[in-house]
């Protein structure tokens, strides 16, 4: 008896790093969004989901400089290059409105490059 209890308890063991991960990613997309960054905005500059919402953002540079698309609150830090196509995702786990903010210095108005996540 002991034997199989400790069979057992290692299954569930090894078992758990891959239950952990597995909860840990992103799935499916809810919503696919195409953004534009170009000096000294994003298109579009105001973003509207529901809380649990997965993102999937395709993100382009339309001039000739590197842009970031940075969301603080949800751990989002991406770069694009000119002539990139930058495709990630997040998860819009909790409500509020948040600031999208250009993390790639790109000029001297880079500091008004902002757009807005709402979460509803």
């Amino acid at each position: 008896m002991r034997n199989h209890l400790a069979k057992a308890l290692l299954i569930v063991l090894l078992a758990m790093p891959i239950v952990i991960a597995l909860g840990q990613s992103v799935g499916e997309p809810d919503i696919r969004l195409n953004v534009s960054a170009k000096q000294f905005e994003f298109k579009p500059g105001k973003i509207r989901v529901q809380q649990g919402d997965v993102i999937e953002v395709t993100l382009t540079s339309t001039d000739d400089i590197p842009h970031g698309f940075g969301i603080r609150a949800f751990n989002v830090n991406e770069r694009v290059n000119k002539g990139e196509v930058k495709v990630f995702r997040f998860t819009a786990s909790k409500a509020g409105t948040y600031p999208i903010v250009c993390t790639v210095f790109c000029g001297l108005g880079h500091g008004s490059m902002r757009g807005e996540l709402i979460v509803e």
